[in-house]
């Protein structure tokens, strides 16, 4: 499947060449990073329009062998997380999309480091991009689901955005803006942006932006967000809810209020746990993994095993009366650890400068800072709304910034001058042995 480019339209003069006369500072070379700090003026402003609406309503299949490739990724990811938080949960998709998009960034030398971690070649992604998008762009008044991305530019020192990676980001859906990462009204301009993707003041926030050392500056932030609000097929109905006992895998109990309901679904016996699933409205399902009894942890029962994966011949169809607990769930994952102990380790390196493709001249050296999740999940007796963003920040590192340097040898007869304050010379000699 071809990505639609036709459903991009550059904003940039008829050139093709981005008008920085008002959004790049020209500073010295040799001023320190702090001088320039106080140089910089306003300069947030968008590069490029994508259009959503060739998005909406419209459903390509992804293939077979991509969809067994990214549930591994997805599994993977999951066991990566699962001890972090007592109730983790994260977005794949959000994760897939925001990695997948900084590659655009690299050159060939880290394909191979990506297609390790996402468990997919760089052309197999390519040809299943618009699927993973069109199947979770949507808006009806049973439910919505949308995902955006946006790419944030330094516009702070004497980059330009090279022409082939902004086209790209546009031909990838993938919204580009110009701005000082010193300036604190574009930086809150960055964060009204994400955070009303997802509909939550505050939901981003400065602090979560990583600090720099002294010699490194924000090179770029890459947003992902997801956006889920789905009405249950069954509703839930209040009247029905009541009050129990939830029993941790520690022992320990909690009262909590349980919706109930009765369907006619999917069920899948694995002896000592069971996978159940729920439908919403518009196409979605829900898949529930627990054990029979209560005594026994799931997360032991299915550790190695990608739950993500169902045995057909345990299915059986069958009325079940679900009690689910309503709830509300926050947590915060690092991705940046765990890339570390991963193929993407390289990335993170400033020497290596992975990220060479994004700007010129190519004077410093960009690597990967951090990766972080912000997920939010709410079940209710209408449905579920899940809030999620990926943000990936890149990193500038002028210590490592490549210097031409010429070698003097005064190894051979050489004239030497003295020179005042004023340029006059006051002495004249040379030495030849």
């Amino acid at each position: 499947v071809a990505l639609i480019a036709g459903a991009v339209v550059f904003t940039s003069v008829s050139t093709g060449l981005i008008d920085t006369t008002d959004t790049i500072t020209q500073v010295k070379r040799n001023y320190s990073i702090q001088d320039q700090k106080a140089i910089h003026k306003q300069s947030y402003q968008s590069l490029n329009e994508v259009t959503y609406q060739s998005l909406l309503n419209q459903k390509l299949t992804v293939s077979d062998v991509f969809l067994s490739h990214y549930q591994k990724f997805a599994f993977e990811n999951y066991e990566r997380i699962q001890g972090l938080e007592k109730n983790v949960s994260y977005s794949p998709l959000g994760l897939y999309l925001n990695l997948h998009t900084l590659s655009l960034g690299t050159n060939d030398l880290y394909q191979n480091a990506f297609e390790e971690y996402l468990c997919s070649s760089f052309a197999e992604r390519e040809e299943n991009y618009l699927p993973l998008l069109t199947n979770n762009f949507s808006s009806k008044e049973t439910g919505s689901t949308q995902v955006y991305q946006g790419m944030f530019l330094t516009s702070d020192y004497d980059l330009t955005v090279r022409d082939d990676y902004l086209q790209k980001l546009t031909d990838h859906y993938v919204e580009a803006f110009s701005l000082s990462f010193h300036n604190d009204s574009d930086v809150e301009r960055m964060l009204s942006w994400v955070n009303g993707k997802v509909n939550e003041k505050n939901f981003m926030t400065k602090e979560m932006l990583p600090e720099m050392d002294e010699n490194e500056f924000i090179a770029f932030v890459l947003y992902t967000t997801f956006f889920f609000q789905q009405n249950w097929g069954t509703r839930f109905l209040e009247e029905a809810n009541e009050k129990k006992n939830f029993y941790d895998v520690d022992g320990s109990t909690t009262t909590k209020t349980f919706m109930n309901h009765t369907i006619y679904s999917k069920y899948y016996d694995y002896g000592d746990y069971c996978s159940v699933y729920d439908y919403y409205q518009n196409g979605y399902s829900i898949q529930y993994v627990t054990s029979l009894q209560k005594e026994q942890s799931i997360f032991d029962l299915v550790k190695g095993k990608n739950f993500l994966i169902e045995e057909e011949e345990r299915r059986k169809n069958a009325l079940m009366h679900l009690s689910l607990p309503k709830f509300t769930s926050e947590c915060l994952i690092d991705f940046t650890k765990i890339f570390e102990k991963s193929s993407l380790s390289p990335i993170l390196v400033s020497n290596n400068n992975p990220f060479s493709e994004i700007y010129e001249p190519n004077d410093y050296f960009f690597s990967l800072s951090s990766t972080i999740q912000k997920n939010k999940v709410s079940f209710s007796e209408d449905g579920t709304i899940i809030k999620s963003v990926t943000e990936s920040v890149g990193k500038g590192d002028a210590t490592s910034m490549p210097v031409e340097v010429i070698d003097v040898n005064l190894d051979h007869p050489f004239i030497y001058v003295i020179y005042d304050a004023q340029h006059l010379p006051v002495y004249i000699g040379h030495y030849s042995k």
